[in-house]
């Protein structure tokens, strides 16, 4: 396993162990101060988008083993900012109420798009054996 390999991987993990964390600890510690506060919905959203994250980088790191392509590890760290990036900001959001960082927010889903895009483009433009 080559570098970029291990740090989508570890990306994939982190991911993946952050969402159901979160969820675990927004379906019982934080339910109530969720609900107070409006955010149940978006808190939900944040949860989704890094297990869907969390699932895409282990499909990159799975296929980056049988094809070796430069844009589908592009298109997997694309993929890894935007994830941070969209997610990050609306856990920030939902637990600290810092409006400000919802800036982020749109960054990251229109790195998401990228992302899925410059994946896709990997399949058109791949000319294997």
């Amino acid at each position: 396993m080559n570098k970029h390999q291990r740090i989508l991987l570890f990306c994939a993990g982190l991911f993946g162990a952050m969402s159901v964390a979160l969820a675990a600890m927004g379906s019982h510690a934080l339910a109530h101060t969720l609900s107070v506060n409006g955010q149940v919905e978006t808190f939900g959203k944040a949860v989704d988008y890094a297990i869907h994250g969390a699932v895409a980088l282990l499909a990159v790191v799975a296929l980056t083993k049988l094809i070796s392509s430069k844009l589908i590890l592009i298109g997997g760290y694309v993929l890894a900012f935007g994830t941070l990036c969209f997610s990050g900001s609306l856990f920030i959001y939902t637990l600290t109420g810092l409006k400000v960082i919802t800036f982020v927010t749109p960054i990251g889903g229109i790195s998401l798009v990228i992302g899925w895009g410059i994946l896709a483009l990997s399949g058109l433009f791949y000319r294997g054996q």
